[in-house]
């Protein structure tokens, strides 16, 4: 049996180490309560709170970590950063298309000039997809590509985003009327495109309303070629709205088309109230006398146009005379084309001393292949000296003198007469 002095040093020995475990507890949380109540970074003692707090463990990244951050990378650079080359090979790849090398040397040039190389409807989609964001080119041809309706509403979807290109040509891509259409619409909302060449795309008239209300609402187009498009009397009227309201455009080319009689008065109306255009091509539609008439009207009240085209017009002597009055009164007009019409001699002398009055400032009157006769040619010199005028005809008639046939007879008598009428003198 153990004894009492054996037993005490065992009980007391528990007691007190349980006593100071607790007391070391009680001071640890003190400690960690004080450290909390530290002030932050850059006050006095935040570097101790520093040295105490233990270092973040460092998290070694798994595999599968690895291959996400990779593909969000990736996809960011898909994004954000592709570059024009890069989103037109992936375009031609998506649809099997070769891609075109002239594209690729010269996106980011000011001038695109892709004539004749084929593109087609989906070369077209093709090129459109980066020029959507492209800030370089400023100058884009693309005629006789065979765009048609489609790759003409890609081209025309593209315009709707980049403010940066200012002249388009898309001649000759047989658009036809709803391909035109899609660029009439999206005058509505471009506002940096300044020159819009569509000629030879066999517009028609089916689309004269959306081309009316295009051209009203966009104030920045200035040069417009609408030439050799099958345009009729209902386009021609919608023109001479367009005329008469628009405040922007300098340059229009209607020239080969079916503007005649009663769509050319009106297109010729619309003149009088425009003093902003000033080079106007009519030449080869159906103006005819009643639209010269009409235009010689218009140009003794208008003071913009400096260059008008009328050749091949069927104007006769009585238009011819009635242009010579409007041209006698008007000091704006600078070049007037009215070659391959039948104005008659009286016709062209009339405009030529037109030209040659004093108010008139033509510099160059263009009649090619209209013969003129011996007192024409003597004013033209008179005219050409006096005012430094520029003339373009066509060949002079002499004054012939026609004789009857030689009167019918045999043997030698006859080849005599023959002679004597066909011998000069």
């Amino acid at each position: 049996m153990l004894g009492v002095t054996d037993q005490a040093p065992v009980d007391t020995i528990p007691e007190n180490s349980e006593t100071e475990q607790a007391s070391a507890l009680v001071n640890k949380e003190e400690d960690e309560t004080a450290a909390c109540e530290q002030p932050p970074d850059g006050i006095r003692g935040a570097g101790k709170l520093q040295e105490r707090q233990p270092p973040e463990p460092v998290r070694q990244p798994t595999s599968d970590d690895e291959y996400d951050t990779d593909l969000e990378v990736e996809e960011e650079k898909k994004t954000y950063n592709l570059s024009a080359h890069t989103m037109y090979l992936e375009v031609c790849r998506t649809f099997g298309l070769i891609p075109v090398k002239y594209f690729l040397n010269n996106v980011h040039s000011t001038h695109l000039k892709m004539r004749h190389h084929g593109l087609g409807a989906q070369g077209a989609f093709a090129i459109s997809v980066p020029l959507l964001t492209n800030t370089s080119v400023n100058f884009l041809d693309l005629a006789d590509n065979w765009l048609e309706e489609a790759g003409g509403r890609a081209i025309a979807d593209m315009l709707k985003e980049n403010l940066y290109i200012t002249e388009l040509i898309v001649s000759q891509n047989k658009l036809g009327s709803e391909g035109a259409r899609y660029f009439f619409e999206m005058l509505h909302l471009n506002t940096t495109l300044m020159t819009l060449d569509l000629s030879e795309n066999s517009i028609g008239d089916s689309c004269a309303e959306e081309l009316e209300s295009g051209l009203l609402d966009n104030g920045n187009l200035t040069v417009l070629n609408l030439g050799n498009n099958d345009l009729g009397d209902k386009a021609g009227k919608s023109l001479g709205r367009v005329i008469a309201e628009n405040d922007g455009i300098e340059d229009l080319d209607l020239s080969w088309n079916k503007i005649r009689r009663r769509s050319a008065v009106a297109l010729c109306e619309g003149l009088k109230n425009n003093n902003r255009l000033r080079r106007l091509s009519l030449a080869y539609n159906g103006l005819g006398n009643e639209g010269a008439i009409t235009l010689a009207d218009a140009l003794k009240s208008n003071t913009g146009l400096a260059d008008l085209d009328i050749s091949c017009n069927r104007i006769h002597q009585q238009g011819a005379e009635a242009l010579a009055k409007g041209i006698e009164s008007n000091e704006s007009l600078k070049i007037l084309k009215i070659g391959l019409n039948p104005l008659s001699c009286v016709g062209t002398l009339a405009i030529l001393n037109a030209v040659g009055s004093e108010r008139s400032g033509i510099t160059l009157l263009d009649l090619s292949r209209i013969e003129v006769n011996k007192e024409f040619v003597i004013r033209e010199q008179e005219v050409v000296e006096a005012k430094k005028v520029r003339v373009i005809r066509g060949l002079q008639l002499e004054n012939y003198v026609i004789k009857g046939p030689p009167k019918r007879s045999t043997g030698n008598q006859s080849n005599e007469s023959f002679s004597a009428v066909c011998d000069p003198e």
